[in-house]
């Protein structure tokens, strides 16, 4: 918006922005089709509405799946001219040709920087939006920090005329011709928490944003308060991923009792879900000395199902660190997120499971992998590893949330809408506040 003239006053009320995740999702980039990477949005629409039971607003897909390869070509100009590397995000052949809603993937990933992770621990997108900030600063933009948006301004069903703020000096009140609300989620607020996931507040065990708290809401209310809307469907869904192991599809997870209880070939919101369903959520994901063995061979084979979706040291398009990852669960046992035992009755006693429901539920994991066929839960037998040579680990199966999806009411133009659709003039909203 400065770049093209206008006068821009960005608050915020963090001292500095927040900006997660390793990579973002563009269709018909000019570093897609310089790769050959060609996204089936035809497939890719049919898949979307049918995971969400035809609730995705298919004109906002539209929007996305035609105009964000030229949104993105922008940032790959800009960024790649000072110097920030642009990759095409690495895809695994199994998620790609996989007919199954809930490992399908699409190639729609594009990244910047040589790692999902720098040498000072800054995440990709957060170096990403660094140099976007300066961007706009260059180009005039007003960028205040510390600054709390408190009020929209709104005359009866007049346009939205800005907003009052706190600063650490006093009120302000900022006038304007447009406001746009890009405030993030709401989970940080118990009170939104509650009424629009209820499931999601039960199975969450932990939260995690950077800075933390920050995403409380504000703008929906402060939205809703002037007449806006949030969106129709609830519950509201959930990014919720397991840490210490989950994710790795060929890992037998097994509940309170020591019991096995889930196809773990599914991914990490579905892994969540699941453990929460138990009659006490606590789980673990349990491997024996050859386990990261098996998740690197899944990995470099394309069929998916890392550590935490892969590894936040691993280049994009490189193989899996197997001593990285040896590292990190070193780390994890020190801390007690992980343990470690050369009998399985030991490990039994470390989770606090029944020793004999455990040993009985590995002896016929194991039996299954010999077989090739998972007559329990029709896991994939490629992805399954046998738990045999001690030592043997468990990891403590954790929910961390990290944001919710559900927002404002928003049209094709971005305005927030009230209760009958109807566009607010002057106020848009984008990004996980919609």
């Amino acid at each position: 918006a400065a770049e093209a003239g206008a006068k821009v006053v960005l608050i915020e009320k963090a001292s500095e922005f927040s900006a997660r995740g390793h990579d973002v999702g563009a269709v018909g980039t000019k570093l897609q089709k310089e790769l050959g990477v060609e996204v089936d949005t035809d497939l890719m629409r049919e898949y979307y509405t049918q995971i969400t039971c035809n609730k995705t607003d298919i004109g906002l897909f539209n929007v996305w799946m035609t105009r964000s390869g030229e949104v993105m070509d922008y940032y790959i100009d800009r960024l790649t001219a000072d110097g920030l590397p642009c990759n095409a995000g690495s895809l695994g052949k199994a998620a790609a040709e996989s007919t199954n809603p809930l490992t399908k993937e699409f190639a729609t990933a594009i990244q910047f920087g040589e790692q999902q992770k720098t040498a000072d621990g800054e995440y990709t997108n957060h170096l990403m939006v660094r140099y976007i900030e300066q961007y706009a600063r260059e180009a005039g933009a007003d960028i205040r920090y510390n600054t709390k948006a408190e009020q929209l301004l709104r005359d009866g069903d007049g346009p939205v005329t800005g907003a009052i703020v706190s600063t650490p000096e006093g009120m302000v009140q900022i006038n304007a011709k447009s406001v746009v609300i890009a405030s993030g989620d709401y989970a940080a607020d118990d009170e939104m928490f509650q009424y629009y996931a209820p499931m999601t507040a039960y199975a969450m065990d932990a939260r995690y944003y950077n800075p933390p708290d920050c995403d409380t809401g504000d703008m929906h209310k402060q939205a809703i308060w002037i007449g806006g809307a949030m969106q129709r469907s609830e519950p509201h869904a959930a990014v919720m991923h397991l840490d210490f192991g989950a994710a790795s599809y060929g890992f037998l997870h097994v509940n309170w009792e020591g019991k096995r209880f889930k196809n773990e070939d599914v991914n990490t919101q579905s892994k969540s879900v699941t453990k929460a369903l138990q009659t006490q959520k606590e789980a673990w994901t349990i491997y024996d000395a050859n386990g990261l063995k098996a998740v690197k061979q899944q990995m470099d084979a394309g069929l998916g199902g890392g550590l935490q979706w892969g590894q936040l040291t691993q280049p994009v398009g490189g193989e899996y660190n197997l001593e990285a990852q040896e590292i990190v669960l070193q780390g994890e046992i020190e801390s007690g997120l992980t343990q470690t035992a050369n009998t399985l009755e030991e490990l039994a006693g470390l989770m606090g499971v029944p020793a004999e429901n455990f040993v009985a539920t590995v002896e016929r994991y194991n039996e299954l992998c010999d077989l090739g066929k998972d007559l329990d839960f029709g896991k994939r037998p490629e992805v399954m590893a046998k738990v045999v040579e001690p030592p043997f680990y468990a990891g403590k199966l954790e929910a961390d949330l990290l944001t919710m999806c559900g927002g404002l009411r928003t049209d094709l133009e971005t305005h927030v809408l009230d209760a009958n659709d109807q566009p607010i003039e002057g106020l848009y909203v984008c990004g996980s506040a919609a």
